[in-house]
């Protein structure tokens, strides 16, 4: 009787290999957006805190509104953890990460796992992408507006026409995001 032995490098590599890359990217995900969030620098920057001003007066908010999902969502951060530099910083993490899952789940469908992956993980490690994901300003805004818009036309494209709503949804919001960002 003879037994078979299954290498390491067999196992990861073939059986178990998504859940690990999966479990990789997520950590990636994890460490590179949520690292020394609260003590990014020096402290909290002028156009940091001139937008929170702008988000936690809702009339100034009413009378300038950019940024409307940042806008909200620090507002209920602030309420809920009062004002410190993490509560300010953490909607543009969270807006952040939805617009890595999309883009993912875009990509995938465009171009399979293995590249999806890869360019999620790039992306996550990307300089530019990480300075805007981490700052209190709401400038990732325009790259999650601008993805949501592309995974809906994607959808229509493939006659799921209740996305539409969302299609038209994110194309408005298009219209109060400046591309940029300050």
């Amino acid at each position: 009787m003879k037994l078979k032995f299954k290498t390491l490098q067999s196992v990861v590599l073939y059986n178990y290999r998504y859940k690990f890359a999966y479990t990789f990217v997520f950590l990636f995900a994890l460490y590179f957006l949520f690292w020394r969030l609260s003590n990014i620098g020096p402290g909290i920057s002028d156009v940091e805190l001139a937008n929170a001003t702008r988000t936690i007066n809702y009339t100034s908010f009413l009378n300038d509104p950019l940024y409307p999902l940042h806008s909200l969502l620090q507002w209920i951060s602030v309420n809920l953890l009062g004002v410190t530099s993490l509560s300010l910083r953490l909607p543009s993490v969270l807006i952040a990460g939805a617009t890595v899952y999309f883009l993912y789940v875009l990509l995938k469908k465009w171009f399979g796992k293995v590249t999806a992956l890869l360019s999620t993980a790039l992306l996550l490690s990307a300089d530019w992408f990480l300075f805007t994901a981490r700052l209190g300003t709401g400038a990732i805004e325009f790259t999650f507006w601008f993805t949501l818009l592309l995974f809906s036309l994607m959808k229509l494209i493939e006659k799921k026409f209740q996305w539409l709503i969302m299609y038209s949804f994110a194309a408005t919001m298009l219209l109060f995001v400046p591309y940029g960002i300050y």
